[in-house]
């Protein structure tokens, strides 16, 4: 299980973050802008004026006025947590203080807390190498036939069935560091 700067933890300042999250003013954006993000690519920040309009929807709005303290997993909750867990928090997140990933990695089991410096809640869009690490294709069990030339070339061939690489296919392990439908 994997945990991106999970939010639903109750040990936090749930009244700074409740202000946070309040938006009322194009000014007020600036504030959860800043909590997410530490340096945004540009594209990311063409889309600030939106991040303000989504919090001042209705939507966004009745789901924020619905979240509550007690809503949130405690420290017991997270210890029967039985699979290995991953927590990857942005150093500079402003919303969900890394104190509180540091605090639900002592609380669940078999748990790793990885920090990723220069990023703040957006850490998958800020450092994308960084959150993600290598490519799908390094760690890809199709890699060998990769090397070797061997290539699928239909999804019910005889290649395809032996675990050969499907570039032809439309895999663009290469050059995607983001999730792939196979995972073993």
């Amino acid at each position: 299980l994997l945990l991106v700067v999970p939010g639903g933890y109750r040990e936090q300042d749930w009244e700074r973050i409740g202000r946070m999250v309040q938006v009322e003013t194009y000014r007020d954006s600036a504030a959860i802008w800043r909590a997410l993000f530490v340096r945004p690519p540009v594209l990311l920040r063409l889309g600030r004026p939106l991040l303000y309009l989504a919090y001042r929807s209705e939507a966004v709005r009745g789901a924020l006025g619905t979240l509550r303290e007690e809503d949130a997993f405690g420290d017991a909750e997270l210890a029967t947590l039985k699979m290995p867990v991953g927590l990857i928090w942005g150093a500079e997140d402003r919303l969900f203080l890394s104190s509180a990933g540091e605090q639900m990695a002592k609380a669940i089991p078999r748990s790793r807390f990885q920090l990723i410096d220069r990023a703040g809640h957006g850490v998958q869009w800020e450092r994308p190498r960084a959150f993600f690490g290598e490519s799908i294709h390094d760690r890809c069990y199709r890699r060998p036939f990769y090397d070797q030339g061997k290539f699928g070339e239909a999804f019910d061939d005889e290649g395809a069935r032996k675990g050969w690489w499907l570039f032809k296919l439309g895999c663009k392990g290469p050059v995607t560091y983001d999730a792939c439908a196979e995972h073993r």
